[in-house]
């Protein structure tokens, strides 16, 4: 399990996911104070309740390493929650942006698509972990087969 490369792209995309509820995700220059403003993720309760479900779900895509196919799907689910996640993220920055221009938006915004990113390219390792699994599988029983014809 640890040796495997989709394993530490599942724990990258966990921790992009919970270094959410750390970061901003949009800021301006107060002038009133002369110093920065920032919007974090963790003051909008929606923004928390997705990064707490997303990042729940990315601790059971972990915790399902033998069930490649299982963890397949929830690699997908997750990637179009946070798809979804980040398209919302953009939604909201644009409507600050509307009220107040001087809004700009932070590097956290973009840390779900980071773990877009990440869980497709663990997909592909675990869909190619599968396809072996599946083609040893089947040569071994096309050699079972093969011996119990020649007793």
């Amino acid at each position: 399990m640890w040796k495997k490369l989709q394993t530490w792209l599942l724990i990258a995309a966990a921790i992009a996911i919970a270094a959410m509820g750390a970061v901003d995700f949009c800021w301006t220059l107060d002038p009133a104070t002369s110093g920065k403003f920032s919007l974090k993720f963790i003051e909008h309760r929606q923004f928390l309740i997705i990064i707490f479900v997303t990042f729940m779900l990315s601790v059971i895509i972990f915790f399902h390493y033998d069930k490649r196919i299982m963890q397949l799907r929830l690699c997908l689910l997750n990637s179009l929650i946070l798809f979804g996640f980040q398209i919302w993220i953009l939604v909201e920055f644009f409507i600050l942006r509307r009220q107040d221009n001087s809004f700009t938006l932070s590097t956290g915004a973009v840390l779900p698509l980071a773990a877009i990113l990440l869980y497709l390219f663990s997909s592909r390792l675990i869909l190619k972990d599968e396809a072996t699994h599946m083609f040893d599988e089947a040569a071994m029983s096309s050699r079972r087969k093969k011996e119990s014809k020649q007793r």
